[in-house]
C-alpha cells in the first residue's frame, strides 16, 4: 500500500447463520473427538464491555476447566475463547473447544452447558471472583512492561478512534465487578439464541 494511502474496509456481508445449528462429521479414524461449541450475538465494542467480556472468559475458562478435566477427568484440556470485533459489525463470539473420547462427547458438552447455566443462574462465589480479578491485574501489569502491548495499544486504540488514556481505568474496572456483573454478562454473552455445535467423530467402521 503507497505510503499516506488511507485503510478503508469492505463488508463482504458475510453472512453468519442465526439460530441453533449442530453438525456432526464422520472423519479419520483416530479414537478421539474434537468439540466446538460456540455463542455469538451483537456487542457495543468499547474498553469497559471488552474488559468485562474478558472477566467472563476467564471465569467460564476457571469452571470448565474444575468440572470437565479434574472432576470428570474427561479432558486433557479445555479451550474458551473470546473475540469481540469491530468491523465489518460490532459483535462477539465466544468458542468453548476440547477433545475426548467418542463415547463422552454427549456426557461433557452436557457438563460444559451445566457449568454455564449455572453462572447464568448464580455468578460466581468470591474465591473465584478474587482469581479472576488478580489474575487480570497481574497479566496487564506484565502488558505494561511490553513494547509489543504498546504497539498494539497505540495501533488499535488509532484504528477504533478510542482515547488510549483510557487504558489507565482498566485497574478501575476490574475491580469493580462483581458477582452479579458477571451474572448478567453470562446471560448477555452465553445465550443459547445463537448457538453452534461441531463435533468431529472417527468414522463409522
Amino acid at each position: 500500500m503507497p505510503q499516506g494511502a488511507a485503510t478503508q474496509f469492505k463488508d463482504v456481508n458475510e453472512i453468519t447463520p442465526t439460530g441453533k445449528v449442530e453438525r456432526t462429521v464422520y472423519k479419520g479414524v483416530e479414537p478421539k473427538s474434537q468439540v466446538y461449541l460456540k455463542t455469538f450475538g451483537p456487542m457495543e465494542f468499547n474498553r469497559t464491555n471488552r474488559a468485562e467480556f474478558n472477566m467472563l472468559i476467564k471465569l467460564v475458562s476457571i469452571k470448565l476447566r474444575e468440572s470437565l478435566r479434574e472432576d470428570k477427568s474427561g479432558v486433557y484440556g479445555v479451550g474458551v475463547n473470546g473475540s469481540p470485533k469491530k468491523y465489518p459489525k460490532q459483535g462477539y463470539d465466544i468458542v468453548v473447544s476440547f477433545g475426548c473420547a467418542p463415547d463422552n462427547v454427549e456426557l461433557l458438552i452436557k457438563a460444559a452447558i451445566d457449568e454455564i447455566e449455572k453462572i447464568k443462574a448464580n455468578g460466581c462465589d468470591e474465591k473465584d471472583l478474587q482469581k479472576i480479578k488478580e489474575t487480570a491485574l497481574r497479566e496487564r501489569e506484565s502488558d505494561l512492561k511490553e513494547n509489543n502491548f504498546w504497539l498494539a495499544a497505540i495501533s488499535q486504540s488509532y484504528l477504533n478512534a478510542e482515547d488510549i488514556i483510557e487504558i489507565e481505568n482498566y485497574a478501575n474496572i476490574v475491580n469493580g465487578i462483581s458477582s452479579e456483573k458477571l451474572k448478567q454478562l453470562a446471560n448477555k454473552y452465553l445465550s443459547m439464541d445463537n448457538y453452534a455445535r461441531f463435533v468431529l467423530m472417527p468414522e463409522k467402521k
